[in-house]
């Protein structure tokens, strides 16, 4: 097969890989999983090829009692998983994830849950929009490593680095601190479906914007968070 490229959505590396009929990718930058792709509901998902860019780490196999192995590429081992189908897969990234950046793959998301459902979107006193125009509604979310990522109902996506000071209510969900915000969309309407991106920045008390028009200095706005969702 021909080599594809894709771009990791946390730290914007251009990822070479080989895709194969079920397989997974790490970025080899951040050493993130950042693709998973499978024949889940139409065939079976091994073996699946875990991948660090174009090299191979390891392969989730079955053996003929039925049983999830994954074996790692590095030293020979071989590990029995508990799941098995599509459940193996993520319980196979996840132990990669801990190869990769040890500790990393040990945080739950499923005890974190945001109650509020959506609303406007501000970066840093930077409206997306006007306040009270638009609603975000959330359609799923994940916290782990230290990384907040929040998926909306028109497929925005929302990756917050190293969330601080979060107040999280039914009537307003906030961050008051992080390292980096990345919000990206998709162009409304029009046939054309164009992915476009902001980030933010924060370095010595300044925030950095930087989006295909170039790059800016915010002022402070209130009210001042790196996320707010009111």
């Amino acid at each position: 097969m021909s080599i594809k490229i894709i771009e990791c959505k946390y730290c914007d590396c251009k990822v070479s890989f080989i895709p194969c009929a079920n397989f997974i990718v790490f970025c080899p930058e951040c050493k993130r999983e950042i693709h998973l792709e499978c024949e889940y509901g139409y065939g079976p998902v091994t073996p699946c090829s875990i991948l660090l860019g174009k090299d191979s780490m390891g392969t989730v196999t079955v053996n003929s009692k039925n049983e999830y192995l994954l074996e790692i590429k590095s030293d020979g081992k071989q590990i029995k998983l508990r799941k098995s189908y599509l459940e193996a897969l993520h319980e196979a990234s996840n132990i990669m994830k801990n190869i990769l950046r040890p500790g990393s793959g040990n945080k739950d998301s499923n005890s974190f849950q945001i109650k509020k459902q959506g609303g406007s979107i501000c970066f840093y006193g930077d409206w997306f929009g006007k306040p009270g125009d638009n609603f975000h509604r959330i359609k799923h979310y994940y916290y782990q490593d230290n990384v907040l990522e929040i998926v909306f109902d028109e497929w925005e996506r929302l990756i917050v680095f190293e969330p601080l000071g979060i107040t999280n209510t039914e009537k307003e969900f906030s961050i008051n601190q992080s390292k980096m915000v990345k919000w990206s969309w998709y162009s409304y309407g029009g046939s054309e479906k164009q992915m476009n991106k902001i980030s933010y920045e924060l370095t010595d008390g300044r925030v950095r914007k930087i989006s295909r028009y170039g790059e800016q200095n915010l002022e402070r706005k209130t009210p001042y968070f790196s996320v707010l969702i009111a």
